[in-house]
């Protein structure tokens, strides 16, 4: 099991981060189950401790997120890395969260106006 996980100890990690970002990373469930769709990149090592973080460690709460952002409030001088990093993937994963609800209040909302001409039964999709 790992302790306190850092995906960032190079150059390379830190670009294979950013490429495990732009690919189709997805988080399953409300537990927050992350998986990425590339093979490839889903066996490596540094995709398991991704894993770990963004299932164990980061917050998925609002509650969660303010606690993180007044205790690295609290702190005096440059974040530590596994800080920083926490912040990134936090902040990805909020907007992923964020994207995707408002896109299906959005798209729900569109289907039920009454004056849409392509109004649909949306009993049969949500």
């Amino acid at each position: 099991s790992l302790v306190n996980p850092v995906l960032q100890n190079s150059i390379e990690d830190a670009n294979l981060l950013f490429e495990i970002l732009l690919t189709e990373l997805q988080f399953e469930d409300e537990r927050s189950l992350l998986s990425v769709q590339d093979e490839e990149l889903a066996s490596l090592r540094q995709t398991h401790k991704l894993k770990v973080i963004c299932e164990d460690i980061l917050p998925k709460t609002l509650p969660e997120v303010r606690r993180l952002t007044f205790a690295l409030g609290q702190g005096v001088g440059a974040f530590k890395k596994e800080d920083f990093e926490r912040i990134v993937l936090t902040l990805v994963y909020a907007a992923r969260q964020m994207s995707f609800i408002s896109l299906y209040k959005a798209i729900k909302q569109d289907l039920t106006t009454p004056n849409n001409k392509y109004l649909l039964n949306t009993e049969m999709y949500f």
